[in-house]
């Protein structure tokens, strides 16, 4: 009868929220990364709990290398230094007051999944540490795009981004994975950019399709959650831009289905890039055209191997200033980057090579064909300098990173800071890459299609030095991956909790009462909401509660009396995940 109580209060409460379950993570449940928590139901009498975990390939927890963790006063255990692509038994152990076992509970099982490229011809993805100078380094971990997965400094898989169903298949080309500062993961794919959780679970989608003004959006090349908590990314679409009227060979024009003939004039069909703006909602709430900014001249200058304008920009980075006031986009074929006034919606200045227009103003020959367009908190701009000729022809150019001033006039160059990769084996990359600051002013440059992703200090040495290795069917050695992006994860926050709601007769009444836990690894804030019949009698607030402590609460008198059971609604106000805990006797 007790439980039949139990699920008739649940009913409505679970519609919308995650019930506790016996146990968690699920019967072979497949998990995404290496640190978890362990939980089971409480026991009645119990006063301790013991857990038991070891690899699937033990038959028994008693080999010699079963792990064991103990909690004195709740089932809950979190557990790290798990291995991908790696099945776990576990089972957890309650002792009474006297030390008496009262209840083993059956193994249960689960497995970590394993890092593998988009590829389909790639089975598996690792990072390779050449250098690692743990003093020297600002630490935390790295989340490398093409692999899908965040890796330690010693190159061991933390987090891998799971499948999602109708967002993330096996085959989706993911880029630009990053940490964002409420420890979500944020990542663009071929259709949507897409924040999750730490889990998996979907948190925000961008309006897809995407219309503006009556032309049909494609999300590309990058894309950030901002601390106001809206969310900046590329878009881009078609247009028919102009070319000029000198342009009349009519083989090229056969040779090239994007070029148009009509009244005499040509036309081609281009990408141009707009950067826009979504609150939480999805809806569009700024937005800057680089269609009014870009000049047809400019766009005419640079010609194809068969001499045909390109008119191509290809905007493939942005950053917001701290004050939210201005934002850096960069184009990578005209080897420039505009400084836009956001309240304006019109650019300021420019930076990068000199065209027909006069733009850029300044900065001209610094770098070539760049991936990064980073403004950083000390008012200069980070650029991944990809450095190709604008000829493609004769000795490559060595690949760095170039730091220019912010504050330029027209006669300075305004060259802070750079870092060649001449002194590398590998020091030029057509494609891709990215630079960061790092908590200790060093630098994370990945090299793009070079596969290195480094770590290097303001004298230029070299502090952390990784590949990214792939095995594919056949292959008897690791061969090098090439990646898009790279970024910084300066901690990986995991918040769980357990709630142990307790009732006890007294006379004709109940005393009810519940243990909140903070079994994850960061402090955290909780709303512990009491239900009576779906309606909330009793709401209290936990504030800054410590990892690994716990607080005790009880249902004051004057709360109303409870009719039925009572069910105990607890929040996490740091992940925003809610979970609905039974009152057990």
């Amino acid at each position: 009868m007790l439980h039949r109580n139990i699920f008739c209060s649940l009913f409505f409460v679970c519609m919308a929220y995650a019930l506790h379950a016996d146990f968690y993570p699920g019967e072979n449940a497949f998990v995404n990364h290496t640190s978890l928590c362990l939980q089971e139901d409480p026991v009645h009498g119990a006063v301790r709990y013991d857990l038991s975990y070891w690899r699937i390939g033990q038959q028994t927890p008693h080999e010699g290398q079963e792990q064991a963790q103990v909690s004195k006063t709740y089932p809950a255990f979190f557990v790290s230094g798990l291995d991908c692509a790696t099945r776990y038994f576990w089972q957890v152990r309650a002792y009474d007051a006297s030390g008496n076992m009262i209840r083993e509970s059956p193994p249960h099982t689960f497995q970590v999944l394993e890092a593998k490229a988009v590829l389909p011809h790639i089975n598996a993805v690792k990072l390779d540490i050449k250098t690692y100078n743990k003093e020297q380094s600002a630490g935390g971990y790295i989340a490398i795009d093409y692999a899908r997965a965040i890796f330690n400094r010693e190159g061991k898989v933390l987090w891998v981004l799971p499948d999602i169903p109708g967002v993330v298949e096996r085959q989706t080309q993911i880029r630009d994975l990053k940490m964002t500062e409420d420890n979500t993961i944020t990542f663009l794919t071929p259709d949507n950019a897409v924040e999750i959780d730490l889990e998996g679970s979907v948190l925000w989608k961008a309006p897809s399709p995407c219309y503006i003004g009556g032309d049909t959006m494609t999300y590309h090349h990058e894309f950030q959650k901002t601390k106001r908590g809206t969310y900046m990314v590329l878009v881009s679409r078609l247009l028919r831009k102009k070319l000029p009227d000198s342009f009349r060979k009519e083989e090229i024009l056969k040779a090239d289905k994007n070029i148009e003939l009509e009244d005499g004039k040509c036309y081609k069909w281009t990408p141009v890039s707009m950067l826009v703006e979504f609150d939480k909602q999805g809806k569009l709430i700024w937005y800057w055209d680089s269609d009014n900014y870009l000049k047809d001249e400019d766009l005419a200058y640079k010609k194809n191997p068969n001499g045909t304008p390109t008119m191509l920009s290809h905007a493939n980075a942005f950053s917001e200033n701290e004050e939210a006031t201005h934002v850096y986009v960069g184009f990578r074929d005209l080897s420039r980057i505009v400084k836009i006034n956001k309240q304006k919606g019109k650019a300021e200045y420019s930076f990068g090579e000199k065209f027909p227009s006069g733009e850029a103003q300044t900065a001209n020959n610094l770098f070539r064909r760049q991936h990064n367009a980073k403004i950083t908190r000390h008012g200069t701009l980070l650029i991944f300098n990809n450095n190709e000729p604008p000829d493609n022809k004769g000795r490559l150019k060595s690949t760095g990173i170039v730091e220019i001033s912010d504050k330029n006039s027209k006669d300075d160059k305004g060259l802070v800071w750079h870092y060649d990769l001449d002194t590398l084996a590998e020091n030029w990359s057509s494609g891709g890459g990215n630079v960061t600051e790092l908590s200790n002013g060093s630098l994370l440059l990945c090299t793009g299609v070079v596969n290195r992703i480094l770590e290097v200090d303001r004298k230029g040495k070299l502090v952390w030095d990784a590949r990214v290795m792939s095995f594919a069917p056949g292959d008897s050695i690791w061969r090098a991956y090439p990646q898009y992006r790279a970024s910084w994860v300066p901690d990986l926050k995991y918040f769980y909790f357990y709630a142990m709601p307790q009732m006890k007769q007294n006379g004709p009444e109940f005393l009810y009462s519940t243990l909140i836990a903070n079994t994850g690894t960061s402090k955290d804030s909780y709303l512990v909401e009491w239900l009576n019949e779906n309606r909330v009698i009793q709401k209290d607030e936990i504030k800054d509660l410590d990892a690994g402590k716990t607080n005790n609460l009880s249902l004051k008198p004057g709360s109303g009396k409870p009719r039925g059971m009572l069910v105990l609604r607890v929040t996490s106000i740091s992940s925003g995940r809610t979970e609905v805990f039974p009152f057990r006797p």
